[in-house]
């Protein structure tokens, strides 16, 4: 954070993938609430979120248990075909990680034989 506010400082406008990336190491260290306060920002600041951002959003939120906020927020989304992107998306995050409990209990069940 200290290396964004040199950024603001110096009078250059960060855009979308900046706030993208700060909102990403705010969700993956476990600052959800900084990054969601970053997020509704956006709109003050001139900036859209764009389909990267309510999917890392969504992510964290989904992360964090708060599974009603995720789908509150997926609703906001502006347009089917970027619903369909983070859809397709979370998709792929949620089969990777099936597949890899399936392997886990397989390996668990093949240890006990």
């Amino acid at each position: 954070m200290a290396l964004f506010q040199e950024l603001k400082d110096t009078k250059l406008d960060p855009d979308i993938a900046i706030y993208n990336i700060l909102i990403t190491g705010l969700c993956n260290n476990g600052k959800l609430s900084i990054a969601r306060e970053l997020f509704y920002s956006l709109a003050s600041k001139g900036l859209q979120p764009n389909v990267p951002t309510y999917n890392i959003m969504i992510k964290g939120l989904c992360k964090e248990g708060l599974i009603d906020e995720a789908g509150e927020l997926l609703e906001k989304m502006d347009g089917n075909e970027s619903q369909e992107l983070l859809v397709h998306s979370l998709f792929e995050v949620h089969w990777v990680m099936l597949r890899s409990v399936v392997e886990l209990l397989a390996n668990i069940e093949e240890h006990k034989h």
